[in-house]
Formats: C-alpha cells, structure tokens, sequence
C-alpha cells in the first residue's frame, strides 16, 4: 500500500501486475540494512529494536513485501521511515528512497 503506481501521464495502474509487465519490473530489492529514520526529529539509523525485512516474492505478480517489527520502541509520535529501492527493469536499474509513515505506538 505504500506505492501507489502511476506513469507520466498520471495514468493510474489499479492493475499493479499490468503495470509490472508494461514496462518489464524484473526485481524490486529493499536495501533494508541501509534504512533511516526520523525518528526523534533527527534523520539516523533505525533503533536496533526496529526491524524491517522483505519477503521475497511468492509468484510472478507479487514483488515481495517489507514487514516492520518494533520489539520494544515505545513510538509517541509518528515518523518516516526512508527505504532505499532498486527497482530492476529489462533495460536497467532506478534507485530510489521509498517513504514509509508510521504512526505513534496505541496503548503504550
């Protein structure tokens, strides 16, 4: 849910598998070890109590999917996280920071 995928023309893909063999996405790799944050105003390294890792793809119309897990950050207010994405295509490579909101922790 956090890309939402559209062309140039603001031609909106509903149908992401459409949009993927359009124009031939081989790949998409989070750099999860690279991820930063702004956590606390300051944009660093995610806590070492945060995890993000990918799912790799389970067939040919999904491209994986990152899971967020907070084993003991007591999150007040919200934050972005910044991804780093290679996103592999037939003709080459585009790299960019994928950006990720995340809410204040509930009953904490």
């Amino acid at each position: 849910d956090v890309v939402k995928l559209t062309d140039w023309r603001s031609y909106s893909f509903a149908d992401n598998a459409n949009y993927y063999g359009y124009y031939g996405v081989q790949s998409i790799v989070a750099n999860t070890s690279a991820i930063t944050c702004n956590i606390g105003g300051v944009n660093a390294n995610l806590p070492s109590t945060i995890i993000v890792s990918q799912v790799p793809p389970v067939d040919a119309n999904h491209y994986g999917t990152l899971t967020y897990k907070n084993n003991g950050t007591v999150v007040t207010s919200a934050f972005d996280m910044y991804v780093p994405v290679t996103v592999n295509y037939k003709w080459g490579s585009i790299k960019q920071n994928v950006t990720i909101h995340v809410q204040p922790t509930v009953a904490q």
